[in-house]
Formats: structure tokens, C-alpha cells, sequence
């Protein structure tokens, strides 16, 4: 049995952070836990429901979401998968690990966001302390497929390997209006959450047990931004979590140096492009 945790974190503790754990028992992953927050996480573990209306803003505490990924999986945690950059060196500006991905992907429109010494800053500094403390240490290039490791994705590129992409999925709440500006704002969310959909049966293929409810197109316009956002995170941490799976299985290729190194999943050679 092995069981991996992917997280997509917010850059500030102001807004909730997507939470995943996913168990391999046999030859299958199956999703042990989700959550649209740390604190609802960490509940769920203790037996407490998911209000997916209400996910809670905070900073993480990783010795406190390992062990709950260990009760949710009845296993330790092999590696972390985050959506965050991160470093063995303080991340003042934008790094080679940035720079090389952003190469890589430019022509599918996945360029990455570019860090500074405030945003993700001292978040991120102690996110990877802290998980260091635990004993995972960041995975750099040529570390790929070791247990025990804490590593930054990017679920962008990662999706194109996933659904098997040619350009950047329009999967983001907060840039519906850019994605369709001549649409009402209602047709916007309908196609939003039928992009949802489409990436979820996706990971379905892989991952058994996903507990994550996709609003239909007749609901999704009485339900609030809030509530929204935390199935968009928790997507996010779903697919941190299947790029984990993928880092275990060395199927990742790492862009950057001995500093830093963002990994993406090799493109699944049996997949046609849907």
C-alpha cells in the first residue's frame, strides 16, 4: 500500500487550500480523502462531513495533514505534491525551474506565474521547513520516483498530459469572463463546470472512489463563488495528487536545477486526445 498527498495552496492564508489523498492498494489509486481546506481535511480524517459551502481559509501545519492523510489511507504518505513553488534556496524572483517550464510549455499557453520574496515568500519558506521536519525533503532535478519527497507541479501542463491537450484547458472560475467574453455570465458557468466534468471522468480512469460533486448546469447558477472555488481547488489537488502518482512511477520529467524543479507527467502513451 502506498498513499500520496497532493495540495493546491494558496499563495496567501487568507483563502482555503485544496486537499487530496490518494491510496494504492493492488493496482489501483483510489482517493482516501478530499477537501476544499486544511481544517476540513484534517476533519474529515476525525470522521466529520465535508461543507463544501463553507471551506475555511488558513496556513497549512504539515505534520497535522500527513497524519490525517494517514488515518484517511491507513497508510504513511510516500510524497506531497503541491502547486506552490518552492526551494531548497529562498525564492527572491523568478527561477530557472520557472523559466525552463515556461519553455516547455509555451506554446500550449502554460507559462508559469512568477514568484517574489512576498507572494508565495515566507508561506512557502516554511511550508517546505516544515514538511522538511517530517522528512520530506524537496525533490530537485534527478530525484524522480524516490519516496519521501515534498515537489512543486503545475496542474496546467499536468492537464494537458492528463487529457492529453494541445493548449491550456479553461477550467478557472476567475477568468470565465476572459474565456468567454462575448458569453452571458450564466452560459459562462455551465461551460465551466462541463470543463470540470470532462477532467474528472478523466482522473475517474485512474483514480477509483473520487467523492467530488460537479455541479450540473441547472444548479451551478444558484450556487455561490465560494462554494465554486472549493470544488475548482479541490480539483486542483486531485490532480497534484495524480501527478504524485506519476512521480512514484519516475513518468514525470523535472524542469529546473539542483535548486528547484517543477515535474510534469509525461503525456500517457495509450491516451487519444479527446
Amino acid at each position: 500500500m502506498t498513499t500520496v498527498l497532493g495540495i493546491d495552496p494558496a499563495w496567501t492564508p487568507h483563502n482555503p487550500s485544496g486537499v487530496a489523498a490518494l491510496v494504492k492498494q493492488g493496482p489501483r489509486w483510489t482517493c482516501a480523502g478530499l477537501a476544499p481546506s486544511y481544517g476540513q481535511f484534517i476533519a474529515l480524517s476525525h470522521g466529520v462531513a465535508v461543507d463544501w459551502a463553507h471551506p475555511v481559509a488558513g496556513t497549512p501545519d504539515p505534520s497535522q495533514l500527513l497524519r490525517a492523510a494517514q488515518r484517511l489511507a491507513g497508510v504513511a504518505v510516500g510524497v506531497v505534491a503541491i502547486d506552490m513553488p518552492i526551494s531548497t534556496s529562498p525564492i527572491t524572483a523568478r527561477r530557472e525551474a520557472d523559466s525552463k517550464a515556461s519553455k516547455a510549455f509555451a506554446r500550449a499557453k502554460c507559462a508559469t506565474h512568477s514568484p517574489t520574496r512576498e507572494r508565495p515568500g515566507k508561506l512557502s519558506d516554511r511550508l517546505s521547513r516544515d514538511f522538511a521536519s517530517a522528512g520530506y525533503d524537496i525533490a530537485t532535478v534527478g530525484m524522480g520516483g524516490s519516496s519521501g519527497r515534498l515537489f512543486e507541479t503545475y496542474p496546467h501542463p499536468a492537464l494537458l498530459s492528463l487529457m492529453n491537450g494541445q493548449e491550456r484547458l479553461k477550467y478557472k472560475l476567475s477568468r470565465t469572463q476572459k474565456y468567454w467574453p462575448d458569453t452571458p455570465p450564466a452560459e459562462r458557468r455551465i461551460r465551466l463546470v462541463r470543463e470540470w466534468s470532462r477532467i474528472l471522468e478523466r482522473l475517474g480512469e485512474v483514480i477509483g472512489g473520487i467523492n467530488l460533486a460537479i455541479p450540473s448546469d441547472d444548479s451551478v447558477g444558484s450556487i455561490s463563488l465560494k462554494e465554486l472555488k472549493g470544488v475548482e481547488d479541490a480539483l486542483d489537488a486531485l490532480v497534484c495528487a495524480w501527478v504524485a502518482t506519476e512521480f512514484l512511477a519516475d513518468n514525470c520529467d523535472a524542469y529546473g536545477d539542483d535548486t528547484a524543479a517543477i515535474w510534469i507527467p509525461r503525456r500517457p502513451r495509450s491516451w487519444k486526445a479527446l
